[in-house]
């Protein structure tokens, strides 16, 4: 059995850190091109970041992974009476099941990941360029999904009340965690 707690902890980072590769590959894509110095090490930067952002974007959307967002919804659905707002989590639910709905999106980063990123495909390794005009997604399809994604899943993370248990020392241990924070 999974602890809601610590896999919506994981799954917040997880998607934090995506929010964050996304932000970092804009501001490296819009600025670098304003000089000529370092420009290798900045393309270098933008491919590792692009492939990072495909594949942990991939994996959210993907319902066979384990920390999907499929999985999120419904570990949240059976969590809801546990929420300071049900309202509010269920408004969460519907945003995140909707960009799920979305099959063209998640198609093209499967298509991406699987055949640009994880294999090589030979149709692809020598213009890697090919797969974007075949499975075209505009930059701000990204950024919109990624937003919404991490906009949804903060409301979820933020809102969960987890039952704490005195008796089994629950609350001294999460103290005790936000004491080594402090």
């Amino acid at each position: 059995m999974i602890d809601f707690e610590e896999f919506l902890e994981s799954f917040y980072y997880n998607v934090s850190s995506l929010k964050k590769y996304f932000s970092l590959y804009k501001l490296i894509k819009i600025n670098y091109k304003k000089t000529n110095k370092y420009s290798y090490v900045f393309c270098t930067i933008l491919s590792s970041l692009e492939k990072t952002f495909f594949v942990e974007l991939a994996k959210l959307l993907d319902d066979r992974e384990q920390r999907s967002l499929q999985s999120l919804i419904k570990i949240s659905k059976k969590e809801i009476n546990n929420f300071k707002s049900n309202d509010e989590i269920n408004k969460s639910i519907e945003k995140l099941e909707s960009i799920l709905k979305n099959e063209e999106l998640r198609e093209k980063l499967k298509k991406y990941r699987d055949k640009y990123i994880a294999h090589n495909d030979k149709e692809y390794f020598i213009n890697s360029q090919k797969i974007f005009k075949e499975y075209p997604i505009k930059n701000n399809v990204f950024e919109k999904v990624i937003n919404i994604i991490f906009d949804e899943v903060s409301k979820i993370y933020y809102l969960y009340i987890p039952f704490i248990d005195l008796s089994n020392g629950k609350l001294e241990k999460q103290f005790n965690d936000l004491m080594k924070l402090i």
